[in-house]
């Protein structure tokens, strides 16, 4: 029998849900990315890999995925960025809420493209934005475009892997 299987994303992190097809018993795991304001979680059903977006008020807003249902997370090589955020120096430690001209807040929502677009990841920003950015994903790779996406625009798009 197929297993069910609903994320949750809380101030205290990712929380999954597993139970069969009757759904009359849940089995509880996480909190996952422990500690972190998470707006969104999603599986990817092309990969089976699990995205959230992980909001650390220190850092900035992060995206985070795992390959093995939760039981190890790995920071994105770079998270979605408008070009007037801050770029911290090397060894620079000033928190994110402390730097000036922040422009984004938060990843508020994570989602996988289309089967027709292996590799990519769309992602929702606050605040919200007007138009998608005109890039493309490069395969492979675990980043976002290079170029930061000018304020304006409608969240960002990237390579999933």
């Amino acid at each position: 029998m197929a297993k069910v299987n609903v994320l949750v994303g809380t101030r205290k992190g990712v929380f999954s849900l597993t139970s069969d097809q009757a759904r009359d018993k849940w089995a509880i795991a996480g909190p996952f990315v422990g500690g972190l304001d998470v707006n969104h979680a999603v599986m990817d059903p092309r990969t089976g890999a699990i995205f959230a977006t992980a909001n650390d008020p220190w850092f900035g807003p992060t995206i985070r995925f795992s390959r093995d249902m939760g039981e190890t997370w790995t920071d994105a090589k770079a998270s979605p960025r408008f070009a007037g955020d801050p770029k911290p120096a090397p060894g620079d430690s000033t928190p994110w809420f402390f730097q000036e001209s922040v422009i984004m807040e938060r990843c508020w929502h994570i989602q996988p493209g289309r089967a027709s677009e292996p590799n990519v990841m769309y992602c929702g920003v606050g605040p919200a934005a007007s138009s998608a950015p005109k890039t493309t994903a490069i395969p492979g790779s675990r980043t976002w475009p290079s170029a930061p996406i000018p304020r304006g625009n409608d969240g960002t798009r990237a390579p999933a892997d």
